[in-house]
């Protein structure tokens, strides 16, 4: 590896990426469902798996009398970060973009993506690093919750892009690899369920014979 992929800065977040809060729904929400021009999807806490991933059948609906801003949105590419405990981050793919974010987390943008990947910084977020400091500035708060201004002054390592891609493409491969056994794993237990179960059917056809 040559010098130049060795190079590593650190600098706050908030230097490379805009970091805000998300939308505080009561200010939108319409009091008339029926009524409701238009209907999002909403980004909520059961939502948010601990695999830091996006579980689209436990959003929420949110119904309001007119169309939202593209920020108050999730945009490909965009990071978001559960503002409570276990402060999960998510990077959002086009299959998880234009759903409502709530006040309740953190919306990520990398403005400078020439310095810095969302995929590095996907990976950084939910790495032990960054937890072990969360939980260390939030010792004190019982609610546990923290501030969008956290991450805004969040001091991260910064290397090369060469490597950013590398530990962003490795992570990416190792979740994906992830799914794929759980889901593995998930089918062949119940394929022997079904296994056991049909031969326990056959054991009580033959009792009541």
């Amino acid at each position: 590896m040559n010098t130049n992929q060795m190079k590593i800065t650190k600098i706050a977040l908030g230097e490379l990426a805009n970091v805000r809060s998300g939308l505080i729904l009561s200010r939108k929400e319409s009091n008339n469902y029926d009524d409701s021009q238009c209907r999002y999807s909403l980004l909520n806490l059961k939502s948010f798996r601990e695999d830091t991933t996006i579980d689209m059948e436990a959003l929420d609906t949110f119904c309001t009398q007119e169309l939202l801003e593209s920020k108050y949105l999730t945009q490909k590419g965009d990071i978001i970060v559960r503002l409570s405990s276990p402060y999960t981050a998510v990077l959002i793919t086009d299959q998880t973009a234009g759903l409502v974010i709530s006040s309740g987390f953190a919306v990520i943008k990398v403005e400078n993506t020439d310095r810095l990947l969302p995929e590095y910084l996907y990976w950084l977020l939910n790495s032990r690093f960054v937890k072990n400091d969360l939980f260390r500035h939030n010792s004190r708060n019982m609610i546990g919750a923290i501030r969008p201004l956290y991450y805004n002054d969040l001091v991260i390592l910064l290397p090369s892009m060469a490597i950013q891609k590398e530990i962003g493409t490795l992570h990416l491969l190792s979740r994906r690899e992830t799914f794929l056994l759980h889901s593995l794993a998930e089918q062949k237990a119940n394929y022997n369920t079904m296994l056991l179960e049909n031969q326990y059917n056959e054991l009580n056809k033959e009792y009541t014979k």
